[in-house]
């Protein structure tokens, strides 16, 4: 809501403009008047800390763009050349509501996954595209796959041994064979010995 608001007095100053200026731009151009003191605050955050990237269209046509969606490579101009994109502005403009897509960017010879959000900015014809870069999040999930992999494996060894060799004590087989019954015992303890290695590594800072 704050965002949309902000939207609102920055589209206001900048539809009559020709230069697409970033956000910290706009709000430090000594020629431009003054916002309201929220929209200040806000700018002044969204031009500090802000890591998503912020564009402002007017139709197809960009107003405002922040230096995260300039690194997205999503801005040439007063242009947003990619076709996703539109397309999710165009559809939140016509439904008049706040719509989110996964979306894979061209970038050079593969592409570049981000999560774009798209929401009208009420009473004008603008909307606001917020686009986070999701290849991090992408690679953390893939370590964290291979890592949950790992340690399935690493588990299932120790485990399966165990339950083999418990079953057997479990029936009559080594009955009367107290030194295989020993034997399986010592394996069954120092697998369940692997087992606590593990998990005290996995607990370990």
């Amino acid at each position: 809501e704050h965002l949309t608001n902000l939207a609102r007095v920055v589209a206001e100053r900048l539809e009559h403009g020709s230069r697409v200026p970033t956000i910290g731009s706009v709000r430090s151009n000594p020629a431009e008047p003054a916002p309201t003191s929220e929209a200040a605050a806000v700018l002044e955050t969204v031009a500090s800390t802000l890591e998503t990237g912020v564009i402002l269209l007017d139709d197809d046509d960009v107003l405002l763009a922040n230096e995260a969606a300039r690194s997205l490579r999503v801005v040439w101009g007063h242009e947003l050349p990619s076709r996703a994109l539109s397309r999710i502005a165009r559809e939140a403009r016509r439904e008049g509501t706040r719509i989110s897509y996964d979306v894979d960017l061209p970038w050079g010879a593969s592409s570049r996954a981000v999560h774009a959000v798209a929401a009208p900015v009420p009473g004008t014809a603008h909307v606001v595209l917020l686009l986070s870069d999701l290849q991090e999040a992408r690679r953390l999930e893939a370590v964290r796959r291979d890592f949950i992999a790992n340690v399935s494996h690493e588990l299932r060894t120790p485990i399966t041994v165990i339950k083999g060799y418990a079953e057997t004590l479990r029936s009559s087989a080594v009955a009367d064979d107290p030194q295989r019954r020993e034997r399986f015992l010592e394996i069954i303890h120092n697998h369940a010995e692997r087992i606590s290695t593990l998990v005290r590594d996995l607990l370990s800072p």
